[in-house]
């Protein structure tokens, strides 16, 4: 079987008593997401886990990060550490006041399985869905993580297969409101996003949001670029083009303003505006 190596970066947990409530708004991170593998530890094969203790500040900034759990190879070790110095969040708040907060944060660099069958992933996604409404607390937080990981070799399969499209699958278990928003890429263009959306929306108060947001945004904006550059070479494509840069920079200036950094912003406010 054929396998190849991904990093991933998996948000666990909000500590120090920040669980999610309707005060308590959790921390979403900024910019660049995907932790990059190191040449050397890709060359020799090394795989393994890091868990992180980050601490950030009331200005969404990493003042520190600490190991929790080595994956036991100082150069993963050293490469997690340094990724995660470099993340920035827009501050988790309280009542509107933003606030301190430590997560707990993982960085994998294993082996993934490339294969992929979609249906097998709707019907694992929608039996999650079921056994999750039927627990509590810490039960129903594991099944909200497998539902991360399902989501994530969904987006990972379709990273570099531009050609494929389930939408017509995952709709069979995206909310309404999900497929109302995105109808019009529906047909055209694989989407990898709308699970992540479909997420937060499901579970608002989970703690795995801020990933699911995370994931979103970083989905999002790779697609602005993917968008553009396929439409140099599909004509169906290139009709849609400014429809599909218009929904997602509508989408964005709506839900996460904060999320149109310098680099997008005279473009998006030529599409914002049409």
């Amino acid at each position: 079987m054929h396998n190849r190596i991904f990093p991933l970066a998996i948000i666990f947990s909000i500590i120090l008593g920040c669980a999610a409530t309707s005060s308590f708004k959790p921390p979403i991170l900024l910019g660049k997401f995907e932790p990059e593998y190191p040449r050397k530890a890709r060359e020799e094969g090394l795989e393994g886990s890091v868990e992180l203790y980050l601490l950030l500040n009331k200005s969404g900034n990493v003042i520190q990060s600490k190991i929790s759990k080595s994956s036991r190879h100082k150069i993963l070790d050293n490469a997690a550490i340094e990724y995660a110095n470099k993340l920035k969040f827009d501050p988790a708040t309280r009542k509107g006041i933003p606030i301190s907060v430590t997560l707990s944060w993982l960085v994998n660099y294993e082996s993934e399985d490339v294969y992929f069958v979609p249906l097998v992933y709707v019907a694992e996604v929608q039996d999650f869905f079921k056994r999750a409404a039927q627990l509590n607390g810490e039960e129903k937080n594991r099944i909200l993580q497998q539902i991360i990981y399902a989501h994530e070799e969904y987006a990972r399969h379709l990273s570099d297969k531009s050609h494929l499209n389930y939408n017509k699958d995952i709709q069979k278990f995206v909310k309404p409101e999900v497929y109302e928003c995105w109808q019009d890429l529906w047909q055209y263009w694989p989407l990898r996003f709308v699970v992540f959306h479909d997420f937060i929306l499901r579970y608002p108060d989970s703690e795995h949001v801020s990933y699911a947001t995370a994931r979103l945004l970083s989905l999002l904006k790779d697609d602005i670029g993917r968008i553009k550059y396929a439409a140099q070479y599909e004509d169906k494509l290139r009709q849609k083009k400014d429809l599909f840069l218009k929904t997602i920079y509508t989408f964005l200036n709506n839900e996460y303003p904060k999320a149109i950094t310098e680099d997008l912003k005279v473009e998006a406010a030529q599409y914002i505006k049409k």
